[in-house]
């Protein structure tokens, strides 16, 4: 471990050989997967950029490889989005997605979506501000995509439109208040750029929360609150 905090190349050369030959030997690399898991999580904050990097990409492998397991890989993605390093939570993001979709391509693995939609909903309120917001993005890019499309998203998206956190808040609302209807992936997904702009000047045009805008913002949350229950019969 202390190899790969002061160093970069004395640790992630090794690190990515080892992922790349560790189905050649399973049983002498059989703890490998956790070890890189754990260094990760204990040693995120103080672990260079491009050593992190590594062991995250060295984490995919092993996940693409199936020597890893998604509901252990996953939710430590999530918690890594706490880490201030936008190239990482960029490819983090892009990986559960994939991998999400992925195994669900045949059939829907109630199990684990049941286990990762609660482990968003808790996200929802980590003091990481940008954990948080990654997170809720991500759930509502799954539902986009067609990917999670039940009763269990819409619900955990609207906690978001609850959330006095407005980078929360925002992107809740502006799930309901845009076209929620689940798209195919192949789809271009298009922003709504009118919602946001109004949104914004709601929650920051001011310094102080007057009356009106308090009033409105109450409205876009009731508007909320119709949106979920009608995605609720068209889940249903």
């Amino acid at each position: 471990e202390m190899d790969c905090v002061t160093g970069v190349q004395t640790c992630a050369l090794p690190i990515c050989f080892i992922a790349q030959v560790a189905p050649c030997y399973p049983h002498q690399l059989k703890k490998f997967p956790q070890q890189l898991c754990d260094l990760l999580e204990q040693q995120a904050t103080v672990l260079h950029p491009e050593t992190r990097l590594c062991i995250a990409k060295a984490l995919i492998l092993l996940r693409n490889r199936d020597l890893l397991s998604a509901t252990i890989l996953l939710p430590l993605f999530f918690k890594m989005f706490r880490v201030h390093d936008k190239p990482l939570r960029n490819l983090l993001r892009k990986h559960i997605v994939s991998d999400i979709k992925k195994v669900n391509r045949k059939r829907k693995n109630q199990k684990l979506n049941t286990m990762l939609q609660n482990f968003m909903s808790v996200m929802l309120r980590d003091a990481s501000e940008t954990a948080a917001r990654h997170s809720i993005e991500v759930m509502i890019d799954l539902y986009r995509k067609n990917i999670w499309n039940d009763e269990r998203t819409v619900n955990v998206v609207t906690e978001a439109c609850l959330s006095k956190n407005t980078k929360i808040l925002v992107p809740g609302l502006q799930f309901f208040l845009a076209n929620s209807t689940p798209k195919e992936d192949d789809e271009e997904e298009e922003t709504n750029a009118e919602t946001n702009a109004k949104l914004q000047k709601l929650l920051h045009g001011h310094s102080r929360m007057t009356k009106k805008r308090k009033s409105r913002l109450d409205r876009y949350r009731e508007l909320a609150q119709k949106e979920k229950k009608r995605d609720r019969k068209s889940v249903v």
